[in-house]
């Protein structure tokens, strides 16, 4: 399970708190999705004891990676309704540092897969053995449950499976796939435009749709 301290270190969380809670009179934990504590800072107040707090979940892509814990205490403290706007705040802040972190991660291992496949390309001469390579890696590196690279038949009336990765022979002999009844035709191969499909289950678009369920 991925967590906030994947992505932000300790010693930028603790900077982040410690000049606040000096000046606002609040104490303010960080912690991961597990509940383990990342970052703590208190102006008097501990975080440990039973009084209760105000808490906010820090998201990424809606997902709950930690939560920010606020607990207001002592003459000039904030009010409930700050506190708790304070820590939606951080909450989301937190979960944007966060977000650009991953975001980033992900493109330095989308551009380590690239050299990888380049450098693989380079010395492979089969193109089955390339089109293998290429299936593989996107469910590999993309977390896809499956790939598949079909190629027009040579009197270009439909697409064959010429490399499959993670489908089971079932599925991939449900039927034939026809240009002319396919989702190529216009978009990819009269535009050249690439089509994503967000729901295959539910896409008109797509042949066999049982098969997608």
């Amino acid at each position: 399970m991925e967590s906030l301290g994947q992505y932000i270190r300790t010693e930028t969380l603790e900077g982040l708190l410690s000049e606040f809670c000096r000046a606002s009179r609040v104490s303010v934990g960080i912690f991961n999705s597990d509940g383990q504590p990342l970052a703590q800072a208190s102006s008097s107040q501990s975080l440990d004891d039973d009084e209760p707090g105000i808490e906010s979940p820090v998201l990424i892509d809606g997902d709950a990676f930690g939560r920010v814990l606020v607990k207001s205490c002592g003459p000039g403290a904030l009010s409930e309704h700050s506190a708790k706007g304070f820590a939606d705040l951080l909450a989301d802040v937190l979960g944007r540092l966060a977000g650009k972190q991953r975001e980033l991660r992900t493109r330095v291992e989308q551009l380590a897969t690239l050299y990888r496949l380049t450098a693989e390309f380079t010395g492979r001469r089969e193109l089955q053995s390339v089109m293998d390579l290429v299936t593989q890696t996107v469910v590999k590196t993309m977390g896809a449950r499956a790939s598949t690279i079909r190629l027009l038949s040579a009197d270009r009336t439909e697409l064959l499976v010429q490399s499959a990765a993670n489908l089971s022979p079932e599925y991939l002999d449900k039927g034939p796939i026809l240009v002319g009844e396919s989702l190529m035709r216009p978009s990819v191969l009269d535009n050249l435009a690439a089509v994503a499909i967000e729901n295959r289950g539910d896409d008109p678009r797509l042949p066999y749709p049982a098969a997608h369920k």
